[in-house]
């Protein structure tokens, strides 16, 4: 016999991601709690961010079920201010630090000033993996971020197991129906496509298309770049048949 969902899994649980949607008094109240946290997401006041937080992942399991990632999200949100609050005063204010190293590489990124960006991302990476560990999003993020940089310069083959670190990490700790998931496939796939690997990067990219439609739809842009990605990877794999 099956057994009844949880409590916490709410009435929408069958139903695709894409159609989980807060909508009424939770959505508004769930939009309100997010931009007060956000507000208090700082040293001073992470204890105050704190029970918003639990009340956002409350919600959402109660209305999502417990098995979206938007939850997942909100669960994530709960557990990294947990460990902030644990952390010294000193510990609280070099992870402001890390913020404001993030946007620098980030800024740098967009000038196109690509070696001082990778140095702020290197930088921004080992204090990551200190203060946080390496089994922690944020790590994982950064490891994105720093393939990507890598890939902006040309540099295909050492980006590659940086982005495969990032998908592995965040296959584990958000599992394989999560955005941020297909979005770290779709990099490894992008990063296999460049380096003439279309066989590979075929695979995941038909992953991720998969990945796309059970979580946005079919209607979604993501879901038509996910064709488009794929449809140019076929484009090239056959050219590189037909040149051999």
């Amino acid at each position: 016999e099956e057994a009844a969902p949880k409590k916490e899994d709410g009435p929408a649980r069958g139903l695709p991601p894409y159609q989980r949607l807060l909508t009424g008094d939770d959505a508004k109240r769930v939009e309100e709690l997010e931009k007060r946290i956000q507000e208090l997401y700082g040293p001073e006041t992470f204890a105050e961010a704190l029970p918003l937080a639990e009340e956002v992942a409350e919600i959402r399991a109660r209305v999502q079920g417990s098995d979206h990632w938007e939850v997942k999200d909100a669960d994530w949100t709960v557990n990294q201010l947990k460990t902030l609050i644990a952390l010294s005063p000193e510990e609280q204010s070099q992870w402001s630090t890390l913020l404001e190293l993030d946007e620098e590489a980030q800024e740098l990124q967009k000038k196109q000033h690509y070696s001082q960006a990778q140095a702020r991302l290197e930088d921004l990476l080992a204090r990551t993996r200190k203060m946080l560990g390496e089994e922690d999003l944020d790590t994982a993020v950064t490891y994105q971020k720093l393939a990507r940089n890598l890939e902006a310069q040309g540099e295909y083959l050492k980006a590659q197991p940086l982005f495969e670190k990032a998908l592995a990490l965040l296959r584990n700790l958000l599992g394989e129906m999560h955005p941020k998931t297909a979005d770290a496939c779709s990099g490894l796939a992008g990063n296999l496509f460049l380096q003439g690997k279309y066989a590979d990067a075929r695979l995941l990219f038909e992953k991720m298309l998969a990945l796309q439609v059970k979580l946005q739809g079919e209607d979604h842009a993501d879901t038509a770049d996910a064709y488009n990605n794929l449809a140019w990877t076929f484009r090239e794999q056959g050219k590189s048949a037909e040149s051999e």
